[in-house]
């Protein structure tokens, strides 16, 4: 997949939105000022589970997941993070850099 970054991205003015520093909607990741090492790695993680399920299943199952974990836990943040492609990606990116 061809991937296109759009740093300082519009998006990110928006409410819950401007709390991210990235999006990956692919093909695309959208970043609210510059991206770095670290961001670019969890985004490309994004971007291969994505090659691995495709777009539609993967955006699909991604968004049941919030949606059972806001059910669940009553919390975004909690939600958010708690997006199995979320500790996947957060995972990865910390075994990479060895944080």
């Amino acid at each position: 997949m061809q991937v296109k970054i759009y740093e300082n991205h519009w998006l990110f003015k928006l409410p819950y939105i401007k709390e991210y520093t990235a999006i990956t909607l692919a093909p695309y990741i959208l970043v609210r000022d510059k991206i770095d090492e670290d961001t670019l790695f969890h985004e490309n993680v994004h971007i291969q589970q994505i090659e691995k399920l495709g777009i539609t299943r993967f955006y699909i199952t991604y968004i049941l997941w919030f949606v059972v974990n806001l059910l669940k836990y009553r919390n975004v943040i909690d939600a958010y993070s708690r997006i199995p492609f979320e500790e996947e990606a957060y995972r990865l990116t910390k075994e990479h850099f060895k944080k």
